[in-house]
Order: C-alpha cells, then sequence, then structure tokens
C-alpha cells in the first residue's frame, strides 16, 4: 500500500521488542512492558493488513490476521495481552509482576516465528 514502508514497520517491531525484553522488570515498568509487547504484535498485524491492500483501526482485525498465519492455539494469548493493555490504557489498572512476566515469556517464545512468517507473507503477497 502506498505510503507505508512495511518492512520499516516490521524494524520498528523487532526494534521495540528487543529493547522492551532488556527492560527490568518492577511495578513501574510493567505497564510499559505489556503495552510495548502488544504493539510489537499489534504492528505485524498491521502490516500485513496493508500488505494486502487493506487499512484498518480495529485491534481485533490485526490481530486476526496474526492468528491466520499461525493457527496454533498460543497465539490466542494475544487476545489477553490485548484485554491488559485495554485496562492499562482506559481503567487505569496496574498490571502485576509475575502477569508481566507470563507476557514476557510469551513474547520471547513467539515473536521471532510469528515474525518470519509475517516478514514471508509481506515479501510474497504485498501489491
Amino acid at each position: 500500500m502506498k505510503n507505508y514502508d512495511l518492512n520499516g514497520m516490521l524494524k520498528n517491531a523487532e526494534d521495540d521488542i528487543e529493547f522492551t525484553l532488556k527492560l527490568k522488570i518492577s511495578r513501574d515498568s510493567c505497564n510499559t512492558i505489556i503495552r510495548n509487547i502488544y504493539e510489537a504484535f499489534r504492528m505485524l498485524g498491521e502490516a500485513v493488513l496493508l500488505s494486502k491492500g487493506f487499512k484498518s483501526f480495529d485491534h481485533k482485525a490485526m490481530i486476526e490476521e496474526l492468528l491466520k498465519l499461525d493457527k496454533n492455539e498460543h497465539l490466542l494469548f494475544l487476545n489477553t495481552i490485548k484485554e491488559i493493555r485495554h485496562k492499562i490504557n482506559h481503567k487505569g489498572y496496574q498490571a502485576g509482576i509475575e502477569e508481566t512476566k507470563d507476557i514476557i515469556d510469551f513474547a520471547e517464545q513467539h515473536f521471532n516465528n510469528i515474525f518470519k512468517k509475517v516478514k514471508n507473507e509481506i515479501d510474497n503477497f504485498s501489491i
């Protein structure tokens, strides 16, 4: 899609995840870590949509694109991260350390795999 640098989006998502996973976990950093991890995955989904010629402002559609690429149930956890991020941003929720560790574990286990699938999808599908 014109005016979008899909490879730039992927690079930003990758850089953000790498930076975020280096942050020290504390009560003060939990919300930021969760938001950054969610945003990195969301950007991957948005890049897939844009590569197909669709612009969406719906986070659900972006996450669904990732679920289409990797049908394993583990990615359904992204919906949980999305809900936690929503509570942080819109309801004043303070994420806990254990919850943040679970989300970090998820990102460490799954980001690189879905990143590769997204990159392949974009390289083979971009209009």
